[in-house]
């Protein structure tokens, strides 16, 4: 009589080898989502460069020129996102998997596209116009998408370098340069500290989300597979 792991160990090959065909999916459709939102992103500051530039150009100057810096590093992540699924489309033909670290480097180099184009956009315009600028929220898409590959501790890190990028960005604005606002409460640290700190936590939340989608996945698989057996025992019986 086969003992329990020679019954259930092939099966459980076959569905780690299955999670981690679905897992290169999910980066896929991850990339292609990146790259649709960064062109919708991209195309409205195309209209607010060309069609209402005349506003910006007399109230705020150097604001065109940091949109057209702004748009090019954003047609490279694009460009970007579209290459990684394009290899990952070709891994998964060959029937090879990624290694894990590139999915780390990934999300690391994501998550530092909105950083960058916050600092850019600071050489242009007050640093803490830039600091709340509706660019932060890029942070939470890339968050948001960490999800989809059911890793918590992908998850926690995407949001652990968000929080830790915006937090210095923001540090280094209020504390060493010789900057005032209008509005009181954005000369103190500790406001911009309790945006990165939801950044960290955003990433907590997607990790919990992503884990207990995984926990039902392997729950599911398990019943399933307890169902087979059961049906396997009794049509030997009969």
């Amino acid at each position: 009589m086969k003992s329990f792991k020679e019954i259930f160990l092939p099966e459980k090959n076959i569905f780690e080898e299955h999670f981690r065909t679905e897992a290169l999916n999910n980066e896929r459709l991850r990339e292609l989502i990146i790259a649709a939102s960064i062109l919708l992103l991209v195309l409205g500051l195309l209209i607010n460069v060309y069609i209402l530039s005349e506003d910006y150009t007399t109230e705020v100057p150097g604001l065109i020129d940091a949109f057209k810096w702004i748009i090019l590093l954003f047609l490279f992540l694009a460009a970007r996102s579209l290459l990684v699924r394009k290899i990952i489309h070709k891994r998964m033909r060959e029937e090879k998997s990624l290694p894990y670290f590139l999915s780390y480097i990934n999300s690391f180099f994501e998550v530092s596209v909105p950083s960058a184009a916050i600092i850019i956009l600071s050489l242009y315009i007050e640093p803490v116009a830039a600091l709340v600028s509706p660019i932060v929220l890029l942070y939470f898409l890339f968050i948001i998408l960490s999800s989809l590959e059911l890793d918590p501790r992908l998850c926690f890190f995407t949001g652990l370098v968000a929080a830790v990028e915006y937090i210095s960005i923001s540090f280094y604005y209020i504390t060493n340069t010789e900057y005032q606002s209008n509005i009181p409460v954005l000369d103190i640290p500790m406001a911009f500290l309790g945006r990165g700190t939801i950044l960290l936590v955003s990433g907590i939340i997607a990790g919990v989300v992503s884990l207990q989608i995984r926990k039902r996945i392997l729950k599911t698989y398990h019943v399933i597979e307890e169902r087979n057996e059961l049906e396997k025992v009794f049509g030997q019986q009969v």
